[in-house]
């Protein structure tokens, strides 16, 4: 059960965990798990939940990596993939950025040509490293597609957006070559695969393995594949996710435009009109509406 919490007012927010929390688990030892995103808010969570409870203990606070992993260790799921690590995609860009072959990564070249290659060769393939890490977990299908030597159709249609498709498409490909078959599923397709298990998993099937209830606070973004992943384990355990929403009226549906870019769960791919968006939407980032979507879809 994914149940979402909103308010324009974080005092209320906690007043409807302390709500809940004053449901007993059946494990009279069994910790609270937090999934939060600053020690900050970790601070004050405890202030404002021992304020109001008069006493507050035995609770765990969980950043979002350390979550997701815990959560997985437990279930036996694996979401890394050392091949595709960053540090390893690091030296593996420098080196295929030594020898230059493609006439598709000619851009890379041409800008390897100039003083100090050596250095602007390691930065470049720090970026890169960054860049495609990034990749996995925000934009798989993109890996994907590049994967099939296909083109990604977006909303911006111009000469650069094509030709750096062309190069980072040609540059994914060799740097697949050049990794242990075995090993060439990257982060985003193990959340993936993760995410279709647990969906897949009947109701009941991790009983004594999870923990009773989890709440969702402080968090300013998720990606579309943690949202998927809290979606796929709301259908095992009880997920609560506190979201502050800078608007006191409901307004996920107040533009068809936003809507649709949302449903996408792509910016790129879909042609948004600026002039029906509420200006609260761009000035506040997405993530609120996009929480509010998600868990009407769910």
């Amino acid at each position: 059960m994914f149940v979402l919490h909103t308010s324009n007012r974080a005092e209320n927010l906690i007043e409807h965990l302390s709500k809940i929390l004053e449901a007993p688990q059946q494990d009279v030892f069994a910790k609270e798990i937090f999934l939060i995103q600053s020690q900050g808010m970790e601070r004050w969570l405890s202030q404002q939940l021992a304020e109001e409870r008069g006493l507050w203990a035995n609770f765990e606070y969980l950043f979002p990596a350390h979550f997701f992993n815990d959560m997985s260790n437990k279930l036996g799921l694996n979401l890394e993939q050392d091949a595709f690590s960053r540090n390893n995609l690091l030296w593996k860009f420098e080196a295929q950025l030594r020898e230059i072959t493609d006439p598709a990564l000619q851009p890379i070249a041409d800008y390897l040509k100039d003083n100090n290659n050596d250095r602007k060769r390691y930065q470049l393939a720090q970026q890169l490293a960054y860049l495609f890490d990034q990749y996995m977990f925000m934009r798989p299908d993109w890996l994907t597609a590049w994967q099939r030597d296909e083109k990604v159709e977006l909303a911006i249609k111009s000469e650069v957006v094509d030709n750096t498709q062309l190069w980072q498409g040609a540059l994914w490909r060799q740097l697949l070559e050049s990794i242990d078959p075995q090993q060439t599923k990257h982060r985003g397709e193990l959340w993936l695969e993760a995410i279709e298990f647990l969906n897949n998993k009947r109701i009941g099937g991790f009983e004594g393995l999870l923990p009773e209830r989890i709440s969702v606070l402080g968090i300013n973004t998720l990606s579309p594949l943690y949202l998927g992943y809290l979606q796929a384990l709301s259908r095992h355990i009880p997920v609560h996710f506190y979201l502050l929403n800078p608007c006191q009226e409901f307004w996920a549906d107040t533009s068809k435009a936003v809507k649709a870019q949302l449903n996408q769960q792509a910016v790129q791919s879909v042609s948004v009109n600026q002039a029906d968006v509420m200006p609260i939407i761009p000035s506040k980032g997405l993530i609120g509406i996009t929480s509010i979507c998600f868990s009407e879809s769910g």
